[in-house]
């Protein structure tokens, strides 16, 4: 069956930059949207484009290299 992720019990803002994430999320909140470039924990990176304000994605990146979007939590 499908096991639903548990609630997050912590969270930190995160300014996108090329160093590695300290924790591992597991939903990645934007408060004010954009595009948002991730690198995934498998090495591969890619440009989520036009992400609307207010949104989570369910991702655990390894690293947000860069922004146009804004506001950006990390949970976990």
């Amino acid at each position: 069956g499908i096991t639903p992720n548990p609630p997050a019990k912590n969270f930190a803002t995160v300014s996108p930059s090329a160093s590695d994430l300290t924790y591992i999320p597991t939903k990645i909140y934007v408060g004010f949207g954009g595009n948002m470039t991730v690198t995934m924990r498998d090495g591969t990176s890619t440009t989520i484009s036009n992400i609307p304000s207010g949104t989570f994605l369910d991702i655990s990146p390894l690293k947000i290299t860069s922004a146009t979007a804004s506001g950006i939590i990390a949970w976990w």
